[in-house]
């Protein structure tokens, strides 16, 4: 069983919260070389086509990603840190892997901005906005 908490606005208020969403996306998107070399048939997993050509297409920036990293399917935990250089001790447990894809690794922190920014925004005193 997975353990954790949503996406709450004091996850959004905290850096460590969104350094650990950062870095579990980052190690998902570092572990394209091994997928690839696993799978080297990636039929399975369906590419979009380009919409930003000047972003670059290379494993840089382009590779398997979730394709759907809402905060409806991931979940946030804390544990206490074995690193002395780690700043973050929230870890995070995806699920809901149907919709993954092949493209530009932006794509997932799209997705984390967005949420961000509706929690804040719906958190805001009453007839104030994040968006003018």
């Amino acid at each position: 069983m997975v353990t954790g908490s949503s996406l709450s606005v004091s996850h959004c208020l905290n850096p460590d919260a969104m350094r650990g969403i950062g870095s579990y996306l980052a190690q998902v998107h570092n572990s394209n070389k091994t997928f690839f070399a696993k799978y080297p048939d990636q039929s399975f997993v369906e590419g979009k086509e380009p919409s930003h050509p000047s972003v670059p297409k290379d494993s840089l920036h382009y590779g398997v990603c979730h394709g759907d990293f809402h905060c409806g399917n991931y979940l946030l935990r804390t544990e206490e840190s074995k690193e002395k250089d780690n700043h973050s001790n929230f870890k995070v447990a995806a699920f809901d892997f149907e919709e993954l894809e092949k493209g530009w690794f932006v794509q997932d922190f799209r997705r984390v901005i967005w949420d961000l920014t509706r929690i804040l925004n719906d958190h805001c005193p009453m007839g104030e906005s994040l968006f003018p």
